[in-house]
């Protein structure tokens, strides 16, 4: 998309127009592809003058740039992207090594662009990488371009450009989750397998992150990605499933039924029990002795 003469298109714009939505959730403040090579080029999140809540995407073309995010400092680097709210604890700029940061970038504001921008950094970070030919770069450089050519006439079209580019965002975040899914997805299958059939054992997060062979932080993060529940969480609706089983089907007591789905003894798994169903096993079983199977979802 660019040239060595491109660069002289070079230029930021800001929006206001009188022909607006009225208090858009969604709203464009200004785009620009700049070139910064003095230090005296920073902002400080905390610092800036607005009124209002926004948020800044900025996409790094060459050069470099850095940026702190609380007290953790991350290099960028061609192909870096980053998120951010304004005010928040960030800070970034033309760092003393770098003699030149090339980059492209949107300002977003309205309720709706906050809330989302809010959950994008949930899943993202602040700090990621994007492929310069990805459909959030397309886009991006096409309201850029639309703004060059004067091709933007009032707020109801900025609005949709705010809207639209988020929207980007969340479909970079849905491929990334799907590209993630299907790398590990067999991970994840193993470990499933493994509590099925050592539910009623001892376990850990580490137990299950051993099988999984990611770390744990990454295990619990990726399993709770595909399955739509945090592993520990899964662990012990398989067991209250299988302790459902027992006390509709069997006389033995509500201590051997605990140890035996994997629960240390009566009064933790009771305490479980309860916390999920709303009763307690004791009073369960009463209260379902006619009853030959259950269906229990957590």
């Amino acid at each position: 998309m660019l040239n060595d003469n491109s660069t002289k298109y070079l230029n930021s714009f800001g929006f206001h127009f009188l022909n607006s939505p009225k208090n858009s959730p969604y709203q464009l403040k200004s785009i620009g592809w700049e070139i910064r090579t003095s230090k005296s080029y920073s902002w400080d999140g905390m610092k800036r003058k607005d009124d209002n809540e926004h948020c800044i995407f900025q996409y790094t073309l060459s050069g470099s740039g850095e940026i702190r995010i609380s007290d953790k400092v991350y290099a960028l680097k061609k192909g870096d992207a980053f998120l951010v709210k304004i005010p928040d604890n960030h800070h970034y700029y033309l760092p003393e090594d770098s003699d030149k940061w090339e980059f492209i970038y949107i300002h977003l504001y309205g309720k709706g662009s906050i809330d989302h921008c809010t959950d994008l950094l949930s899943s993202y970070g602040n700090v990621f990488k994007l492929s310069s030919d990805s459909p959030v770069m397309t886009y991006l450089w096409k309201v850029y371009w639309d703004a060059v050519n004067n091709n933007i006439e009032d707020g109801y079209q900025t609005s949709s450009f705010a809207y639209n580019f988020i929207m980007e965002l969340h479909r970079s975040k849905a491929a990334l989750e799907t590209t993630i899914n299907s790398k590990y997805s067999s991970s994840i299958e193993n470990v499933i397998n493994f509590i099925e059939h050592n539910f009623s054992t001892e376990l850990t997060l580490d137990d299950l992150a051993k099988v999984s062979s990611m770390s744990k932080f990454h295990f619990n993060r990726t399993f709770n990605n595909i399955v739509g529940t945090p592993p520990w969480n899964y662990l012990t609706k398989i067991r209250l499933e299988k302790a459902v089983e027992l006390l509709l089907k069997d006389t033995m007591s509500i201590d051997i039924i605990a140890k035996k789905v994997g629960f240390s003894g009566e009064n933790y798994f009771s305490k479980v029990f309860r916390k999920y169903l709303g009763i307690s096993p004791g009073r369960f079983r009463e209260e379902h002795f006619e009853v030959n199977s259950y269906l229990l979802k957590l």
